[in-house]
């Protein structure tokens, strides 16, 4: 039964591209030593290369912190140096390679969580309209306590439903081309 159970293992181990050292003898033994591969693993990295055209988020080294992200679109990859047109600019800027320390890849404008975007637009909704809701009703002279109730409960359907439909962009790590 050992004998089955570390043929299946060393089996396992080589179909994912680890070695295995041979058992001395067919008698039973403990397990097989697992060796690293010589090669990349599965498990490797699997990080997206970005390319030219890609709506990309960046952060670079400046005076040893880090600068706010750059978001804008790869209009050129050279060996020594990256080029991105920046959100809103017409010409793009060169960013020397050494000094990019993360690269993120958008989703596309409109990927991020429908989830997570809700909720935030109920609740800055809910306050904003319940804050608004206790003005009108001190400012008219009735009663507070049920503005904030009826401008909270307005402002979670508004809120939400604007979150709902706006949820942002959602961004995954990448990596330079080698």
């Amino acid at each position: 039964m050992a004998g089955r159970a570390a043929l299946a293992l060393a089996m396992v181990c080589s179909a994912l591209g680890a070695q295995t050292s041979p058992a001395p003898s067919p008698s039973p033994s403990p397990a097989p030593v697992l060796v690293p591969p010589l090669t990349p693993s599965a498990a490797a990295d699997t990080s997206p290369v970005i390319k030219v055209g890609e709506r990309v988020r960046l952060w670079q080294r400046v005076a040893n912190s880090l600068s706010d992200p750059l978001k804008g679109t790869v209009t050129s990859l050279v060996p020594d140096s990256v080029g991105v047109r920046p959100d809103g600019l017409p010409t793009p800027v060169i960013l020397p390679r050494q000094s990019i320390t993360r690269v993120d890849v958008s989703g596309g404008l409109n990927s991020g969580s429908h989830l997570t975007s809700t909720l935030t637009g109920m609740l800055i909704g809910g306050l904003s309209g319940a804050v608004l809701g206790v003005i009108a009703g001190n400012l008219s002279g009735k009663n507070a306590s049920k503005g904030a109730y009826y401008g909270g409960a307005a402002g979670l359907v508004i809120g939400g439903g604007i979150g709902y439909l706006s949820p942002g962009e959602a961004w995954r790590r990448a990596q330079l081309p080698p």
